[in-house]
């Protein structure tokens, strides 16, 4: 901010020597030189604080332009998850009961008990 602080006095400067001329050479008393200089520190200090937030806004501008994330628009994370990821990893959710083989529930059992024993509950394995 400093910077930009001196940037603006430079701006001012033709009115700052002026007004010190003119307290020099008498023409203004001591109480009006100190409110005409406390207006111009104001202006100066405004100045100052319009260059940073202009120069804030060219380089937001460029990175959004680019691409790059900025607070207004900032990078979609998505958190990956087991079971649930982009990339279809095969991990399942530690909740999950499904077992993989097929839409889930008691249809997945009866495929467990028909793979493992090779009939269903309630069938004579005799027959």
């Amino acid at each position: 901010m400093e910077r930009f602080q001196q940037h603006a006095r430079s701006l001012f400067q033709d009115r700052l020597d002026d007004l010190e001329r003119r307290r020099a050479a008498g023409l203004i008393d001591n109480y009006t030189y100190q409110q005409e200089k406390a207006a111009l520190d104001n202006e100066i200090a405004a100045k100052a604080s319009d260059l940073a937030w202009t120069r804030h806004d060219f380089s937001e501008m460029r990175r959004k332009s680019m691409g790059l994330p900025t607070p207004d628009k900032p990078l979609d994370i998505s958190v990956p998850e087991a079971g649930g990821l982009p990339t279809g990893g095969g991990y399942r959710r530690f909740n999950n009961t499904d077992l993989g083989l097929g839409s889930g529930g008691a249809d997945s059992r009866e495929a467990m008990r028909r793979a493992a024993i090779g009939s269903l509950p309630g069938n004579n394995t005799r027959n």
